[in-house]
C-alpha cells in the first residue's frame, strides 16, 4: 500500500517539482525495506517540529517529516533542495543524509529491498563472508547507480551496505 499527501500539502513543499510530482502522483510505500514506515497524518506533511510538538524548535523546522524508522525521522530538508535526510532528536545519533531526492529515496528502497530479500534466501544455512561481501558490493552499486551521492562515506546507504557486508542484516 501507498500513502500520499494531500496536494495542498505538496504544492506547498519547498522542493523540486520532480519532488512534488512524484509525492502527488506515486506517493511512498506506508512499508518499506529496513522497516521504514512513510505516513502523512490527515494528508499533511508536517515540519518535523510540529511532528513532535515543540514548535520552539527552529532547527527543526527546515525538515518536513515524510516517515521514519526505528529511532529517526525521514526528512525532505527544505533548506537542501528537497534532499532526504535521516534525523535523530538523540543528541548522540547523527543527521545523516540518505538521498538527493525524494524519488531517488523510493527506489533505493526499492533496490535495497530487492537485494537484501535475495542475501536472506541465499542464507539458508550458514552465510559466507564472501556471499555477504558479494550482496553489499552489488547493493552499492545498485544505489549508486540510482544516487552516487546517496553511497558516500558517513551516509544512511553506506552504514546499510556496511551492516549487509559484515553480515548485520
Amino acid at each position: 500500500m501507498r500513502v500520499k499527501p494531500v496536494p495542498a500539502a505538496v504544492d506547498e513543499l519547498r522542493a523540486p517539482e520532480e519532488t512534488k510530482a512524484y509525492l502527488r502522483d506515486h506517493g511512498l510505500p506506508r512499508h518499506a525495506p529496513l522497516d521504514f514506515e512513510f505516513v502523512f497524518p490527515e494528508g499533511r506533511v508536517p515540519t518535523l517540529a510540529e511532528a513532535l510538538g515543540v514548535p520552539e524548535a527552529p532547527a527543526l523546522r527546515r525538515y518536513r517529516k515524510l516517515g521514519q524508522d526505528a529511532e529517526c525521522h525521514v526528512c525532505l530538508d527544505e533548506g537542501q533542495a528537497g534532499a532526504v535526510y535521516l534525523v535523530s532528536v538523540n543528541p548522540r545519533i547523527p543527521t545523516l543524509f540518505m538521498n538527493s531526492s525524494v524519488p531517488q529515496m523510493a527506489a533505493c528502497l526499492e533496490a535495497a529491498g530487492a537485494v537484501i530479500e535475495e542475501l536472506h534466501r541465499s542464507k539458508e544455512g550458514v552465510a559466507s563472508g564472501a556471499r555477504q561481501a558479494a550482496h553489499g558490493s552489488r547493493l552499492r552499486e545498485a544505489l549508486g547507480a540510482i544516487d552516487a551521492r546517496a553511497v558516500a562515506s558517513d551516509t544512511v546507504w553506506d552504514a546499510i551496505v556496511d551492516q549487509v557486508r559484515t553480515g548485520m542484516l
